[in-house]
């Protein structure tokens, strides 16, 4: 967190988009706009200027991305070790893709599990609770189910290990979860909500892997759900240890200011 504006950082403004590109403008559209207000405005979002303090996030221009010059950008950086990375993931057969919540809760919890210390300092309660408390194992198989509004959602990512007859609870998944994201989409911006990946498995590259995946989603013309999206937030630029820094700078992800207008 910068102490004064630094006046050389880009700016970056967020439109809600309610009632445009496609969105129903329900009360789950209102319930983002509050959430935002409530967790984001006055910590990463400015209202119509950056302030003193303002944590200055760690955003990527994905606004009419070209995945391959994505890729060939990524290539420059470090000497490519994101996508060397990336390929061990490749290399075992791992898979990503959007996961029903509720059917993964045991894997969930392995994988919140795996490590006592994450940045150098302990998990906090909300990952070191338990099955029961995320709501149990599976019952039945649950399929995904994809967001009412195109604008305006929470999309949970995994990345999977294909294990015939492996279960979850008593149901047959034929899949691990290795690691996750929630992408939470509010408008011309989405954010890497929540990011966690096993510790057993964080040297195969698994979370460049799933990153890389979402953002071949996020480049296809024909997706509806990032149709309009123009900037994808991971927290603060400057938060984390000197890794988790080095793997926003590997991404592309740069410092800026996130400004909301006033008439928001």
């Amino acid at each position: 967190m910068s102490e004064q504006i630094d006046f050389q950082l880009p700016i970056c403004y967020i439109d809600l988009m309610l009632g445009e590109g496609g969105c129903i403008l329900d009360e789950g559209c209102k319930w983002y706009k509050e959430q935002m207000y409530e967790k984001l405005v006055g910590r990463y979002i400015g209202l119509g200027e950056p302030f003193d303090k303002q944590i200055v996030a760690a955003m990527l221009n994905v606004n009419k991305l070209n995945f391959e010059e994505y890729i060939q950008k990524v290539k420059k950086k470090n000497k490519g070790s994101a996508l060397r990375h990336a390929k061990k993931s490749e290399r075992k057969g791992y898979i990503c893709k959007p996961f029903a919540y509720d059917l993964f809760i045991p894997d969930i919890v392995e994988i919140n599990h795996s490590k006592e210390m994450r940045c150098g300092r302990p998990m906090t309660e909300q990952y070191r609770r338990s099955i029961d408390e995320l709501g149990g194992a599976p019952e039945k198989y649950i399929d995904v189910k994809l967001p009412n509004c195109p604008v305006h959602y929470d999309m949970w990512w995994g990345v999977f290990q294909p294990l015939t007859g492996y279960k979850q609870g008593d149901i047959v998944t034929n899949e691990k979860l290795l690691g996750y994201i929630r992408l939470r989409r509010n408008g011309n911006y989405a954010l890497y909500a929540q990011i966690l990946g096993h510790g057993e498995y964080l040297k195969q590259g698994i979370m460049y892997y799933l990153h890389f995946d979402i953002m071949r989603s996020i480049s296809d013309l024909k997706n509806i759900y990032t149709k309009g999206l123009e900037h994808l937030i991971y927290a603060g630029f400057y938060q984390g240890k000197e890794g988790l820094q080095q793997w926003k700078k590997k991404m592309l992800f740069e410092p800026t200011y996130l400004i909301l207008p006033k008439r928001e």
